[in-house]
């Protein structure tokens, strides 16, 4: 099981819907730095983390994220270009 929990519950009116605040990592990852798409694929992330297509590991990598190639090695300055799964459910 996934020990990165950004769940949470948003109350509208009677209703109360399950959603993933990516709030919750801002003690750990600079989260409101990333750009806008990468917010998106972040929340992916968070809301497929089982585990096992997605982990924690991937959560990490994405959200520590620096944008820049600060080695030199030619590389995003990420995770060695490491891949993540994106499971789109909508477009």
């Amino acid at each position: 099981m996934a020990t990165i929990d950004a769940r949470g519950t948003l109350d509208v009116g009677s209703d109360s819907y399950a959603i993933h605040r990516l709030a919750a990592l801002d003690g750990d990852f600079p989260v409101a730095r990333l750009p806008y798409s990468l917010k998106v694929l972040l929340e992916n992330l968070l809301r497929h983390n089982d585990g096992v297509r997605v982990t924690d590991g991937d959560v990490a990598a994405l959200a520590g994220w620096s944008g820049g190639d600060d080695d030199g090695d030619g590389g995003d300055g990420g995770d060695g270009g490491r891949e993540i799964s994106f499971l789109p459910a909508r477009v």
